[in-house]
């Protein structure tokens, strides 16, 4: 199976990058993994949709640059999405050793992006953050979603600037998520967009 672990980034702190890209590196997995970094200067919906419209695989793995995997990570993501959905038209959520948070990685076959235009999987009403929610939310209301406890990665979260850049959009991305939520809109369902 291909996989494209796409990876945004402010390059902000290259350190914690090569750290996630090492991570990948070593790894169970040694065929068939492709690496593929941006600048998101634009914030992670625009970034990760843009990257998503032009990557060739079986499955993409959505990571953060802060975001470590376990060794055997990867080959229990593929596993699961064989197991639950053989024809890649799924998700696969991956336990994050991070308090407070039980999946914000996510492993996506290819027939599922298949299902949004230019695969842009996530709402581009949002910013940063409620993407995921909203993306999940669709998911599992067609029962296309399956957390994998299995699958294992840690998110370092640290505070810093890349957390102050992202953080900057939350009370933005918060109203525009009730508010979509009050409509009865989910991306996925509907491509209905209400910040032009």
């Amino acid at each position: 199976m291909r996989v494209a672990a796409i990876i945004p980034t402010l390059w902000l702190r290259p350190e914690l990058t090569e750290r996630c890209i090492g991570s990948i590196a070593q790894s169970t997995v040694k065929e068939g993994v492709s690496v593929h970094i941006e600048y998101g200067k634009h914030g992670y919906v625009r970034t990760v949709n843009g990257m998503l419209a032009s990557v060739d695989a079986d499955a993409v793995m959505l990571l953060n640059d802060d975001q470590e995997l376990y060794p055997d990570c990867i080959e229990k993501a593929i596993t699961a999405l064989k197991d639950k959905f053989s024809d890649t038209d799924g998700i696969i959520g991956i336990r994050q050793e991070h308090e407070g948070t039980r999946y914000a990685i996510t492993f996506i076959g290819h027939k599922f992006c298949e299902r949004f235009p230019n695969h842009a999987i996530f709402c581009p009403d949002y910013i940063n953050y409620h993407n995921d929610e909203e993306l999940f939310t669709f998911a599992q209301s067609i029962e296309k979603f399956h957390f994998c406890p299995e699958a294992v990665a840690i998110h370092h979260m640290p505070k810093d600037k890349t957390r102050e850049a992202m953080h900057s959009t939350r009370e933005q991305d918060k109203e525009t998520w009730e508010k979509r939520q009050a409509q009865g809109l989910i991306w996925g369902k509907q491509f209905e967009v209400i910040r032009k």
